[in-house]
């Protein structure tokens, strides 16, 4: 998989270089928030900082993006101090309609979503038998867990570049598991400068 993701990006940074038009570079930096489509997951939030290189007749760029989300789980009460979130990394492909000063565009990207999930939880074990008062004692134990996996994924969306500034973009994602997918709508709100 690794192989295909180093491929996919030599070919997308020849492109861009191989242009014979003016290619020009633009940073940009935003906020992301998501809805995930899965019923554990409550709304996302982050930020992400991003690039897009124009190629072509000003109507095509490769992009860039790197972002980290928080991404809370519903669990039950006897998990205590969650923490949940995600970091994407993708490279991706923009098509404008107009030109990529402004107007609507299509959005498509390739990359990989890392996960990085921890959390304590308390139960109730058994502790003695009270001969006197004829109770069961318990005593509480805590318990951490942490884990991180780095999955492939990859969305599609589109989006309307207001002026030459300001960006906002929809997105469906879908992050590939050996569970199964997780999937999420992606809403961006960036800056360009």
């Amino acid at each position: 998989m690794k192989k295909i993701i180093k491929i996919i990006g030599v070919a997308l940074l020849m492109t861009a270089f191989t242009q014979n038009s003016t290619a020009q570079f633009k940073f940009n930096a935003g906020l992301e928030v998501g809805l995930a489509l899965e019923d554990s997951y409550g709304m996302m939030y982050g930020a992400s900082i991003g690039g897009e290189y124009g190629i072509g007749d000003d109507n095509m760029g490769i992009t860039a993006q790197v972002g980290y989300i928080l991404a809370p789980v519903d669990l039950p009460s006897d998990y205590i101090n969650v923490s949940s979130s995600f970091l994407p990394i993708q490279l991706g492909y923009k098509y404008y309609f107009d030109t990529n000063e402004g107007g609507a565009y299509l959005h498509g990207q390739l990359g990989v979503h890392m996960f990085m999930t921890s959390y304590d939880f308390e139960y109730e074990t058994f502790d003695r038998f009270d001969p006197v008062t004829f109770e069961i004692i318990y005593k509480t134990e805590k318990e951490s867990y942490s884990d991180s996996s780095t999955n492939l994924s990859y969305a599609l969306g589109g989006g309307y570049l207001i002026n030459e500034n300001i960006d906002l973009g929809l997105r469906y994602n879908i992050v590939t598991g050996t569970g199964g997918n997780f999937s999420y709508l992606g809403v961006r709100a960036a800056y360009n400068f």
